[in-house]
């Protein structure tokens, strides 16, 4: 794998897979209720891929959702509406 497995492995991987499981959620879920779920199922596919290849991941954290500013405003607006 090398020295260099972050940038030949870890970021293309778990860039690719966050796009390809966020496809699976609409907007308003990944911003609020369906978070925990999302990272919980990007955890169970890198580990799996990562260990394939040696490597052992040990958890996957979800720090930022950015979405358009008009987007958000309106999530936000519909959670405030709901609460």
């Amino acid at each position: 794998i090398g020295p260099n497995y972050v940038d030949v492995i870890v970021r293309p991987m778990t860039r690719t897979k966050i796009r390809d499981f966020a496809a699976y959620y609409d907007a308003v879920s990944l911003y609020s209720t369906k978070r925990d779920e999302f990272q919980s199922r990007l955890f169970k596919s890198l580990e799996t891929e990562f260990a394939g290849r040696g490597l052992v991941l040990e958890q996957v954290l979800i720090r930022n959702i950015n979405l358009p500013e008009s987007v958000k405003m309106a999530i936000e607006a519909k959670i405030n509406a709901e609460q």
